[in-house]
């Protein structure tokens, strides 16, 4: 069983799936016009970057934190590192939800951004300031912020990438915040934007942060506590009110995403596994994985495997 969670009345409460897209490896990472034929309801989300969403078809609304937005076609979102969204979308075949996204590690774009010192002030907002709607309306196809956005088809995805060679995803970045910055400059000439306020990150998303940088480790609550300025007990009540799980089972459930990544991309021995999503007990690490999967690590290995070759098989016919 994969860690659960949707929103309740500016709440988390578990029930729906936990979408969670690391960066660790890979600084930028995008799909471009995913589409859904059937109603996209109660997603959370929880990204390690900064997200920018837009809304090529379809309509529903938005949760972050307490806020909820209304949301339709030509609206472009974006979402902070480590801030849980959740999106509810119709959708039906005749009419389908699709939308476009590109995240990135903002810490990674910043040499980036050093010579343009109005976008670097620009993207700190994006990055790390409390907004009144985190959306740009009326962004129609033809509007140059998503045209350039369309250039993500013709885009290369960028697991492979070089360092060298993720230049180009540099570029693209600094050219829609360029863009972005433009017309939040017009909208605010005529007051339709209030300017953004410092945000101060919860005590929650920076526990989550913690996590998403420790995982790997053996994991001490005191420690954690203690990186945050509280009582082990005050942060346990905290991020279980909040989030709607146990601290420990949302840790469990960034290991097990790790330990699957790891068994379907090495061929590592279980207890390699297990100590590199810091588990030192390779009978706890299988415990947890089939608590949390269903299935053992040398079925869960072996099952991907047989698909893999299934796939091969097919493009070789």
């Amino acid at each position: 069983m994969l860690l659960n969670y949707a929103i309740g009345e500016a709440r988390w409460v578990v029930m729906k799936p936990l979408q969670h897209l690391t960066l660790s490896k890979i600084p930028f990472q995008f799909a471009y016009r995913r589409t859904n034929g059937s109603t996209y309801k109660d997603i959370v989300h929880l990204h390690e970057g900064v997200e920018f969403f837009y809304i090529e078809q379809g309509e529903g609304e938005v949760e972050i934190g307490s806020s909820i937005l209304t949301v339709k076609a030509g609206d472009l979102l974006f979402f902070q590192p480590f801030q849980l969204h959740k999106l509810s979308m119709q959708a039906t075949d005749l009419r389908p939800f699709v939308r476009s996204f590109a995240v990135y590690n903002p810490e990674w774009l910043q040499p980036f951004l050093r010579p343009f010192p109005q976008l670097t002030a620009f993207h700190q907002m994006i990055w790390k300031r409390t907004w009144e709607r985190q959306l740009f309306r009326g962004l129609l196809p033809e509007h140059p912020v998503i045209r350039h956005l369309q250039r993500l088809h013709a885009m290369p995805a960028a697991e492979t990438a070089t360092e060298r060679e993720l230049e180009p995803y540099a570029l693209f970045l600094i050219g829609m915040l360029d863009l972005l910055n433009s017309h939040w400059e017009q909208k605010q000439d005529n007051s339709h934007f209030p300017a953004p306020q410092q945000r101060c990150s919860g005590h929650t998303e920076l526990a989550m942060e913690w996590i998403e940088h420790n995982y790997m480790k053996p994991f001490q609550l005191q420690q954690l506590a203690d990186q945050l300025h509280l009582s082990a007990t005050y942060l346990s009540g905290l991020f279980r009110k909040e989030i709607g799980a146990k601290l420990s089972d949302y840790l469990a459930a960034r290991r097990i995403k790790e330990a699957c990544l790891l068994l379907n991309s090495s061929s590592l021995a279980l207890d390699q596994i297990a100590y590199r999503i810091g588990i030192c007990n390779v009978s706890y690490f299988c415990q947890l994985f089939k608590k949390h999967t269903g299935e053992t690590p040398h079925r869960y290995r072996m099952k991907y495997h047989l698909q893999a070759d299934v796939r091969s098989a097919c493009k070789e016919k």
